[in-house]
């Protein structure tokens, strides 16, 4: 799950916006499936990315990104086209 949030890091960095935060969802749904307990180091990592991305959306995009499933997700982070 590092790689989809690096990408979702970057997308934010990038300005892409909702691509990040959906990314940002379906990796937090992903990490709750394999209960995942993040550290506190883990959490702040990405913190302002995610802070950053969410506030310029409402919370669509979280929605449709918790509800991807895997292979979804997959698909989503590999597609650099997906961006809207």
């Amino acid at each position: 799950m590092a790689s989809v949030e690096g990408l979702a890091c970057s997308a934010a960095t990038q300005g892409e916006a909702e691509r990040a935060t959906k990314l940002f969802g379906a990796m937090d749904t992903l990490y709750e499936a394999m209960n995942y307990n993040e550290t506190p180091e883990d959490r702040g990592g990405r913190a302002s990315y995610l802070e950053a991305a969410r506030s310029q959306l409402e919370d669509a995009a979280w929605a449709e990104g918790r509800a991807m499933m895997l292979e979804e997700t997959v698909s989503y982070a590999l597609n650099e086209g997906a961006c809207t």
